[in-house]
């Protein structure tokens, strides 16, 4: 297509996507720079550099190149989301929240953006401001465990363990190795709600999955030394030790081992 028509900027546009789609990203900015040479204020040239940009870190970079294609499409709300992850990456809360909102005005079920303003209302803080947000991207994305989980943490942090509970179960539907979202399971079973037999098989999931995880390790042993299954503890401990000889924090199993013995 670019042989016959060497000016098409459309082309060069989807060239940077099959390029981004293998990771070739020397070849993504070599297209992108291409068409913004053509035009250099060519809304999707601008977007897609700007996510580069933002990819590799240079947030600054990216929001010069989302502002300019900002005052073209002032009501795009995939170009304010993505203004805000980059304010946000550079400590400019306030500004973020009120893009997302923006966003979120102009498209009122526009997942992402449910999902990037509560995550940012909930590291900031406020996990109960989250909570509707959040529980939004869920309602519109119930296949993402990522929405699910964070979700979760949300309530948790709010006091609200049963409902973190039925979300990280959610999550685990969706993906059955989410290795975070059974880690949580299991330490709310345990603390929140007092129920290590609840809690064992979450932390037999994360032991499987994560093998040098010593924190599950611990807190599976624990689960079963509350559940009188002293024995097992040990060998729970012991199989840790064994599988991990060069564990930098294997000095903390020896110790339990030694209180448990």
């Amino acid at each position: 297509a670019r042989t016959i028509e060497p000016g098409s900027s459309f082309a060069l546009e989807v060239e940077a996507i099959i390029a981004h789609s293998v990771g070739d990203l020397e070849a993504v900015e070599s297209a992108f720079q291409e068409v913004l040479a053509l035009d250099p204020e060519s809304v999707p040239g601008l977007t897609g550099m700007a996510q580069l940009r933002a990819g590799q870190g240079e947030h600054s970079q990216a929001i010069d190149l989302y502002g300019r294609a900002r005052r073209q499409r002032p009501r795009d709300a995939k170009l304010l989301n993505n203004l805000a992850v980059s304010y946000r990456a550079i400590g400019r809360s306030d500004t973020s929240r009120s893009l997302w909102l923006e966003a979120l005005s102009l498209r009122q079920d526009y997942a992402d953006a449910h999902f990037n303003l509560g995550t940012a209302l909930y590291l900031d803080g406020a996990p109960r401001a989250a909570l509707s947000n959040l529980n939004r991207a869920v309602e519109l994305v119930p296949d993402s465990a990522k929405y699910h989980s964070n979700a979760a943490v949300a309530h948790r942090a709010a006091g609200l363990p049963l409902r973190a509970v039925e979300l990280w179960q959610g999550a685990v539907r969706v993906d059955s190795s989410y290795v975070d979202a059974h880690f949580n399971l299991g330490y709310t079973y345990q603390y929140d709600l007092q129920s290590p037999q609840q809690a064992l098989p979450h932390w037999e999931r994360t032991r499987h999955l994560a093998p040098t995880d010593i924190d599950a390790a611990l807190h599976g042993a624990q689960a079963l030394m509350d559940l009188g299954r002293a024995t097992d503890a040990v060998k729970w401990m012991r199989g840790f030790v064994d599988s991990n000889p060069q564990h930098p924090r294997r000095d903390e199993v020896e110790a339990a081992l030694s209180v448990v013995a």
